[in-house]
């Protein structure tokens, strides 16, 4: 029985879904399974012989039809014994609160009061969160709802209709940014949470924006967010040189985590590749600077000549603050 042995079978997930489907009613034929064993790349063909040829294995093929032994449910899901710590510490956080239900902490508390937490959290504190935001955002992720935001930038206060994109928790930062598409303006904008003065679901919707609606409904929010955001992405292109003693070819590539990336390792340095929207290009710029000499842009030329305009800004400034405090201003 180790096709069911999580840990020494490949293709437990595989053969677990096609149990599944057959207890649902789905009846496969021989070459069906075998097709599906075929692409997941894994499977090898005494494998594939075992599972369609052997009357001892946990399958009976009878006729063209596929049947499992197990005729009176679904195979349960059966977590690790990481993946059950890992869960613990989740649920021991103040914060779980603000995105699962308390009966669905409450169930999951039981079932695992014998399980060792895997780590211990350190994230802010949930009272320190409008609950209200999340469980608005949160809904508006769920049902494709248009939201209504009043928010404080710079001083200025600013109010919007939108869609949600994505809610990000920054861990260095311990704070939750909510990256939002504004409809007035087309663009995509991020939002510190604790800037958020208001937010509630719009719903007295005008001609455009119940088409708009019907839209984002028929082809699905990911679709039409890769549609309108497609001429707003940039692929940046950076050499970055692995000097050990400043870990720096690790910190490139966590200071960019979150980030969709492709590195690439050459004979003395790596090439790595970020793609990000241009509304995020401030934090990426940041985190270029942070990595010194060590990070080379090789594209696009315009952010290259930012980061320069940057540098020599910083660096006349630093020339005017010498000549005005004169040589001893340390001493």
């Amino acid at each position: 029985m180790e096709y069911f042995n999580t840990y020494k079978n490949k293709l437990f997930t595989i053969l677990t879904r096609i149990m599944n489907q057959a207890v649902d009613g789905r009846k496969f034929t021989d070459e069906e399974v075998e097709q599906l064993l075929k692409d997941t790349k894994i499977a090898d063909e005494d494998f594939i012989k075992n599972v369609l040829g052997y009357s001892e294995n946990p399958y009976k093929i009878m006729g063209a039809d596929f049947k499992p032994m197990f005729t009176d449910k679904k195979i349960p899901i059966n977590p690790t014994i990481l993946e059950k710590r890992w869960l613990k510490s989740i649920i021991s956080d103040e914060m779980a609160r603000l995105f699962l239900d308390e009966n669905i902490i409450l169930k999951l508390e039981n079932k695992l009061k014998d399980v060792e937490p895997l780590f211990k959290m350190d994230l802010k504190q949930a009272q320190d969160i409008n609950q209200k935001l999340i469980k608005v955002i949160v809904c508006s992720f769920r049902y494709n709802k248009f939201i209504k935001y009043r928010f404080t930038y710079k001083g200025e206060q600013y109010e919007h209709i939108g869609i949600p994109f994505k809610l990000s928790y920054l861990v260095r930062e311990n704070r939750f940014k909510l990256s939002v598409y504004c409809i007035e303006k087309r663009e995509l904008f991020y939002i510190d949470l604790d800037s958020i003065e208001d937010i509630e679901f719009f719903e007295d919707l005008n001609e455009d924006l119940i088409l708009l609606q019907k839209e984002i409904d028929s082809i699905g929010k990911r679709e039409f967010f890769k549609r309108e955001l497609s001429s707003q992405m940039v692929t940046l292109k950076m050499q970055i040189i692995p000097a050990f003693d400043h870990n720096t070819a690790e910190r490139a590539h966590f200071l960019f985590s979150t980030y969709d990336k492709k590195s690439f390792k050459m004979d003395d340095h790596y090439i790595l590749e970020v793609k990000y929207y241009k509304f995020d290009e401030e934090n990426v710029i940041k985190k270029i600077l942070n990595l010194g000499i060590y990070a080379t842009i090789l594209e696009p030329e315009e952010v290259k000549q930012k980061v320069v305009s940057m540098l020599l800004e910083g660096y006349n400034l630093q020339k005017r603050f010498d000549e005005e405090m004169g040589e001893n201003y340390l001493i």
